[in-house]
């Protein structure tokens, strides 16, 4: 592939990035409510028990059978919005779903990809 043809694909996915991310991000903050309540229980209630030192813990975290990227992925989060003195419930609510969000928007991409 030409060097021209390939940039005009990398501009092309740079704007598809930039769209997908932001459609995602404001959809995420219109939400007014939860799909799963699962989600809340598994990734932000136990990434505000890392941080806060409280917090609920399901029967999967004690026996240790979850995964703990995302929660320390939200709690590195957590902790900046914290150590800045930004940890307003509204943003404590809002970091786990523009994290979602994102990952979402990344997956759009690989599909768009995949398509292409």
């Amino acid at each position: 592939m030409d060097r021209l043809r390939w940039m005009r694909y990398t501009q092309l996915d740079q704007g598809c990035v930039v769209v997908l991310i932001i459609f995602r991000v404001l959809n995420a903050l219109c939400a007014q409510t939860y799909f799963v309540p699962d989600e809340y229980w598994q990734g932000p209630e136990v990434a505000h028990r890392l941080v806060f030192g409280y917090g609920y813990l399901t029967w999967e975290w004690r026996h240790g059978l979850r995964g703990s990227v995302l929660p320390l992925l939200i709690a590195a989060l957590y902790k900046i919005a914290e150590v800045t003195g930004t940890d307003s419930r509204i943003v404590i609510s809002m970091i786990p779903r523009i994290i979602s969000a994102i990952l979402a928007a990344a997956g759009d991409c690989a599909q768009f990809e995949l398509a292409r």
